[in-house]
């Protein structure tokens, strides 16, 4: 129960309303914590300056730190808590789908376990290093029942630091996962030179939200990956270990045609770039193409990124292996070792192969 000293924070999940009634030990908010006094009676604390992440499955406002640990305390499938200083909200977070709580830096809350009473997880410092991943659910397809899947078992973005999922309205996608509503009723045409989905106009609104929310701030890099791609965060937490920020930003080209969207990898500065420029981008594309370019979003953050924002682009050949980028004989079996990310998989059943196929390459 003592005190713990240094800078982290606890991470996990983005979503829910406040006041969401959620089960036990699943969840869907996030936070940031700082350091405090009174070990004894608020428990395992987190170190000045942190906040304990992961899905937050009940929210509300509490007084002070010593209240929101109290309802921790009380409630049997909570096994941390954060509070915000600055609105007095009070996140309790159950212990999945992830095994660890992730510590990132943040100075605007408190944050700890209910050790008092038995009741703790193991914390990691994933540092520099650490990731937010997202994925936009488009509600009519199977990536509700695929999200759904992924966020059971603790797979896909469920294994990063930090998680997110975006739809066009509120949807409770699985028992304590609810995705977060995003300006943009996901409907776009077909078109362009390669007859790809014109949805750029969608994925910014998609960034928008991000942006406006600015929990990338929090970590090293942020990946949004499509809900059909077979995701190992292990591997990418690997393959960044090649690359380092730069000031102007950096971002991970997946493949030799240009970066495609089923896995797109962004710095911190990257996107903080793309905040501060994607009206400068929008402008100088619709006048090099005499009104909206018919890309994907995919290319617009290429070329947006690369061409007008001047942020870094490097190529990394073992983030993605896909059918639109001249895959290996035999790619679909998901059996090379280092690849972070596989796509398409659009069933369930063929989601679950290939991910046990690679499970069973890292097993090996």
């Amino acid at each position: 129960m003592g005190l713990l000293a240094a800078s982290w924070a606890l991470a996990g999940g983005l979503g829910g309303p406040l006041g969401a009634e959620l089960p036990p030990g699943k969840g869907s908010e996030l936070t940031v914590v700082i350091s405090s006094e009174m070990p004894e009676l608020l428990g395992n604390m987190t170190e000045p300056s942190s906040a304990l992440q992961d899905w937050s499955f009940a929210e509300a406002v509490a007084h002070d730190p010593r209240d929101c640990c109290d309802r921790c305390v009380g409630n049997d499938g909570c096994y941390a808590w954060v509070w915000l200083k600055t609105t007095g909200h009070c996140f309790l977070k159950g212990n999945s789908p992830r095994t660890s709580l992730a510590k990132i830096p943040n100075d605007d809350a408190v944050s700890g376990q209910p050790s008092q009473v038995g009741r703790s997880m193991p914390t990691t410092d994933p540092g520099h290093k650490s990731m937010l991943c997202l994925s936009l659910v488009i509600p009519w397809t199977d990536e509700k029942e695929l999200i759904a899947g992924q966020f059971e078992s603790g797979r896909g973005i469920f294994d990063c630091d930090e998680y997110a999922v975006y739809s066009n309205e509120e949807l409770d996608l699985a028992p304590g996962l609810r995705s977060r509503k995003i300006d943009s009723d996901l409907q776009c045409e077909y078109g362009g030179e390669f007859g790809t989905a014109l949805n750029t106009d969608i994925f910014l609104a998609l960034w928008a939200k991000v942006l406006d929310e600015a929990r990338f701030l929090f970590h090293g890099w942020t990946a949004k990956v499509d809900p059909d791609a077979v995701f190992l965060p292990t591997r990418l937490r690997s393959l960044l270990t090649r690359h380092s920020e730069r000031p102007e930003g950096v971002y991970l080209n997946n493949c030799k045609m240009g970066m495609h969207g089923p896995l797109e990898v962004f710095s911190r500065n990257a996107l903080q770039a793309f905040g501060r420029g994607t009206e400068q981008c929008l402008q100088h594309f619709t006048s090099l193409c005499s009104g909206p370019c018919k890309w994907g979003e995919d290319m617009f953050l290429d070329q947006c990124m690369s061409k007008v924002l001047n942020v870094t682009s490097e190529f990394e050949w073992a983030l993605l292996q896909e059918d639109h980028c001249d895959p290996p004989p035999g790619w679909q079996a998901c059996n090379a070792p280092g690849i972070a990310a596989f796509h398409p998989f659009k069933t369930v059943e063929g989601y679950r192969d290939c991910l046990d196929s690679a499970n069973a390459v890292d097993a090996a």
